[in-house]
């Protein structure tokens, strides 16, 4: 596929495609969704067929609908492995502990945040403990150089 998919009417084959989808008064729904091989209009296309998809429900390999991807990836970034499944359970949906470890693998690393200003820390003004030793007293750093001072 070059870029964007050219639109194309050859049917390759035909496929059932089951899906998981939320659960409907705590029973579990099953999606068969019958799906249609194309064979790509382009010569030059290094992919020869591709599957049609149906935006909001269904992408490429997965064997649940996007909203109960989405559900299940919100349960295992808050519980992660056992309690995450466990979670899942009550509500009604299959999830193993090792599913939604993998879901989290899956996810892409949050960017990096850089700091507001590079050369500023963060606890520049802050008094830090100090404890002398001739008298073993604790004091502060501002109190210490405020008797320097004096």
């Amino acid at each position: 596929m070059s870029g964007l998919r050219p639109t194309s009417t050859r049917v390759y084959d035909r496929y059932e495609r089951r899906l998981q989808d939320l659960p409907l008064a705590g029973h579990a729904v099953r999606i068969l969704l019958s799906v249609r091989r194309f064979v790509c209009a382009d010569d030059a296309c290094p992919k020869r067929t591709f599957a049609e998809q149906i935006p909001g429900l269904t992408s490429p390999y997965a064997r649940v609908t996007d909203r109960l991807g989405a559900l299940l990836d919100r349960i295992a970034l808050a519980l992660a492995g056992r309690a995450g499944a466990r979670m899942a359970s009550a509500m009604g949906l299959a999830a193993g502990r090792m599913g939604l470890l993998n879901r989290i693998r899956a996810m892409p690393d949050p960017p990096l945040r850089q700091p507001a200003h590079p050369r500023r820390r963060r606890f520049r003004h802050q008094a830090r403990p100090l404890v002398r030793h001739s008298d073993h007293r604790c004091g502060t750093v501002s109190a210490h150089r405020r008797a320097a001072r004096a």
